[in-house]
């Protein structure tokens, strides 16, 4: 029996199953670590789990012999995502407890997971795509619907492929959960008359001032069309700022909102693809759901918000399914967003308000590879969300 432990995995969730299920030993004939807790290769839901992986991080180019690649193991004899190798382990029983994970190459579309496409009819399938690079068919096309036609031309479609997900993501906000809401400016600034002119105070906007603007008012944004307010809020009061796109020199007010009762929420923050793992047909699932988090997390530039009108009518989809509010990923803070469909389900928390001020701003950036004359492209296999 090959056994790899929790030393040798690098992936938390895929040692979360190596603690769960594990056993201590003296000794892991791999990495040589002492009394640590171990799980033979052959189990079900760590294989399931160490292959979910394979698929998530590897696109099938970086392997398949057939297209240049060097093979599924040699994935595993570097730096990577989901083991912890080192040149100094047994070289041997790490690549016997590796083959058994990647056997066999091919599974049953309903019963597992499969890290090679195959051919039909003696044809070579599209290769397999990293799925944190894909995104789903359906939604790149509906997407592209909603570029030429009417959103009530599409709702159904929209709303008919989304339903049969809800249960994955559903999920409860308490009343009486916290969050975060940023406006730009402050209502009043001042010299205290014993400050002898050498500080300020600020007075932040405060309830209905940092509130959800009345629909009269309310201008489109990425989950709302114009004229329809909802309230956008954030996990923390960094992200909240951040979310505001601010620039240097800003002053923002901020406060912390309180849940009135408890909210039926959207939750696509906290997907993690190896709660997916029990075969193809759950990794198709998880990428539709992923293509939605992602769809309301990647960041819109100011000259491409006409993309908001496909996001619009997700949430209106999700609103008509009848939830209170969806939570995605933030894009810019390390906390998660929320946008809340009846702004009237949260309470200003009075003497919450803080003023602050944005002193810098720090970008990261990452160097794209340079298309080559000689080399032959196709379109993007990634459609439209990247």
């Amino acid at each position: 029996m090959q056994l790899l432990c929790e030393n040798c995995i690098r992936d938390e969730h895929l040692r979360s199953v190596v603690a769960d299920k594990g056993l201590v030993v003296d000794r892991c004939a791999i990495c040589g670590a002492d009394n640590v807790l171990a799980l033979s290769s052959e189990d079900i839901d760590l294989k399931s789990r160490f292959r979910a992986l394979i698929r998530y991080h590897f696109s099938e180019w970086h392997y398949n012999h057939h297209m240049g690649g060097d093979g599924l193991e040699s994935l595993f004899y570097t730096d990577n995502p989901i083991t912890n190798y080192q040149d100094s382990w047994d070289i041997e029983k790490y690549e016997k407890a590796i083959l058994v994970v990647l056997d066999p190459a091919y599974e049953d579309y309903e019963k597992g997971i499969c890290l090679f496409a195959g051919y039909t009819d003696g044809v070579q399938n599209l290769l397999l795509v990293a799925i944190k690079n894909d995104c789903d068919g359906q939604l790149r096309d509906l997407q592209r619907q909603s570029r030429e036609r009417n959103f009530f031309l599409i709702e159904s479609l929209v709303k008919a492929a989304i339903e049969p997900r809800t249960p994955d993501i559903e999920a409860t906000l308490a009343k009486g959960a916290k969050l975060f809401r940023t406006r730009i400016g402050y209502e009043a600034r001042a010299t205290p008359l014993m400050g002898w002119g050498d500080e300020r105070h600020y007075r932040p906007f405060s309830k209905n001032q940092i509130s959800a603007p009345p629909p009269i008012i309310s201008s489109a944004g990425r989950m709302n069309r114009a004229g329809v307010s909802f309230l956008y809020l954030a996990t923390d009061a960094e992200t909240a700022v951040a979310e505001t796109r601010p620039h240097p020199g800003h002053y923002c007010s901020y406060g912390e909102f309180e849940s009135t009762r408890d909210l039926r929420i959207a939750d696509l923050s906290s997907l993690v693809v190896t709660d997916f793992a029990t075969s193809d047909k759950r990794l198709d699932e998880y990428l539709l759901l992923k293509t939605l988090d992602d769809l309301f997390s990647m960041p819109i530039t100011p000259e491409g918000r006409a993309e908001y009108q496909f996001t619009q009518l997700l949430a209106d989809c999700f609103r008509q399914l009848v939830f209170d509010a969806i939570c995605y990923r933030s894009s810019v803070g390390s906390g998660k967003n929320y946008v809340v469909f009846d702004p009237s389900n949260l309470a200003y928390i009075d003497g919450s308000g803080r003023v602050v001020k944005i002193e810098e701003l720090s970008y990261q950036f990452s160097e794209m590879v340079i298309m080559e004359e000689d080399d032959s492209y196709i379109t993007d296999l990634n459609g439209e969300f990247r």
